[in-house]
Formats: structure tokens, sequence, C-alpha cells
């Protein structure tokens, strides 16, 4: 059984993806123009999480120049 494990696998399915944060940005980069609502409904996330999740997530992209606005759209 430990010959098939892979510790970045196990690390990346684990924390990473299903983390808020990486799926809001794969959903930015793969959708455009996403509603509030339909982002919401993908995450299964709560209008308040939905934004606290976008706030944490705007404090980790400012290193790179964007921004999430209100809209739920990318800037740069």
């Amino acid at each position: 059984m430990l010959q098939n494990f892979a510790l970045d696998d196990w690390l990346f399915l684990r924390y990473l993806k299903s983390s808020p944060k990486f799926q809001l940005v794969m959903l930015f980069y793969n959708h455009v123009g996403l509603t509030n609502y339909e982002l919401q409904e993908k995450l299964n996330l709560s209008e308040a999480s939905l934004y606290r999740t976008i706030k944490q997530l705007n404090g980790i992209l400012k290193e790179f120049n964007l921004t999430i606005h209100s809209q739920w759209q990318y800037s740069r």
C-alpha cells in the first residue's frame, strides 16, 4: 500500500484542492462572468463565507497586483 503513496498528491487532495480559496481561483481561471449566486452554489458557501474567502484571497493576490472586486471579477 505504501509503494503507491505519493505525499505531494495526498497533500494536494487533502489541503489545496479542498481549500475554498484555491477552488475560487480555479473557478475564475476556468469560467468567465460567474455571478455571486453561481460562486456560492459551486463552492457550497454562504454569502458571508464567500465574502470572507474573497477578502482573504485579496490579501494573497495583492502581492501579484490582482484583486477580486465586488462584481466578482479579476482586475489588473
